[in-house]
């Protein structure tokens, strides 16, 4: 049995998961902001394995198995958004992940989609700073 993922305020690349396909990807809004600058939390799921990132006092987060919970993640009108059907990347490879000590997460796919998130210091949510869709 592999080791599981989990990472804190690291800077590191995810080797772990290039090749592999992508077959969900979430994120939790808060209610009344968008999805560019009110994310609580990104859930991907990888070959049926749940990957779980967040942010607390400026620090990014990553633990893997930690699985969407409605009844934990929506609180006071948040809700999901679906990302894996906006950047086009239901079951494509992943090419590369990598989270730095900027509390900076980069995605991208093999169809050339690519996510860029950046964590601000105390705050409680996460801005995209970049979210391109992939090709068909």
């Amino acid at each position: 049995m592999r080791k599981q993922i989990s990472l804190q305020h690291e800077e590191v690349i995810v080797a772990e998961l290039h090749g592999r396909r992508c077959q969900e990807l979430r994120a939790v809004v808060k209610s009344g902001a968008d999805l560019q600058k009110g994310t609580r939390y990104f859930y991907m799921k990888v070959d049926d394995s749940w990957h779980h990132f967040m942010v607390d006092l400026g620090a990014l987060f990553w633990q893997e198995g930690v699985k969407p919970d409605i009844d934990d993640d929506l609180i006071d009108g948040d809700y999901y958004a679906d990302l894996a059907s906006l950047l086009k990347i239901s079951n494509v490879e992943i090419s590369h992940i990598e989270m730095d000590s900027s509390s900076r997460l980069s995605l991208r796919f093999s169809n050339n989609a690519s996510l860029l998130v950046r964590c601000e210091a105390d705050e409680p949510t996460m801005s995209i700073v970049e979210m391109t869709p992939g090709r068909e």
